[in-house]
């Protein structure tokens, strides 16, 4: 009896988790404790329709999320989501730590007692997406704040500069070395 394990059964057990990787995990459902696929930690990143942003998309429903190349541009740069990209990636279960929403609830076929996906009406989904835009502009709205106040801050260090130049110099004009501060300044 061989012990002897052929190259092709080694790479086998090697490339078994190259196969793909785990659309539960993914989604943050997998409780698999040996789960034979890839668990990858970093961050999903969000997947844009370009026939979408080209003119026009011909998938009625593209999986997908529509919009602008510019909100695609400043999602890129800065990482924040614009409105539009926020309720595109909850209503294609793109969402990064949302669990998606199960269809088969969406049909009233759901018999699982323990189903792992979401259950949620259409009214449900879009007073949820509504809820996180809404949590999305006061975000946004801290953060622009938190950017004005240090350009003011900015800007008032200038001030407080200029203020105390100002002064330095009134006391300079006004002292009796008034003559004496040009001839050293000026050369003269």
């Amino acid at each position: 009896m061989s012990l002897e394990l052929s190259e092709e059964s080694i790479s086998d057990n090697v490339n078994e988790k190259d196969e793909g990787v785990c659309r539960d995990f993914v989604r943050g459902m997998c409780d698999r404790k040996y789960c034979k696929y890839k668990h990858e930690t970093q961050s999903p990143t969000l997947n844009f329709c370009h026939d979408f942003q080209n003119s026009f998309c011909p998938r009625p429903k593209c999986k997908f999320i529509h919009c602008t190349p510019d909100e695609v541009d400043e999602y890129k740069r800065t990482g924040k989501m614009s409105n539009q990209i926020l309720a595109e990636a909850t209503r294609k279960n793109q969402l990064p730590g949302m669990h998606p929403i199960c269809n088969q609830f969406r049909k009233g076929l759901c018999r699982r007692n323990n189903c792992k996906y979401r259950h949620l009406t259409k009214e449900d989904e879009e007073a949820g997406i509504m809820g996180l835009i809404h949590s999305n502009n006061l975000v946004n709205v801290q953060m622009n704040f938190s950017q004005e106040v240090q350009n003011v801050a900015t800007l008032n260090g200038y001030l407080w500069y200029i203020y105390l130049e100002l002064v330095r110099i009134y006391i300079i004009i006004t002292s009796n070395d008034f003559g004496n501060y040009f001839k050293k300044e000026l050369r003269v």
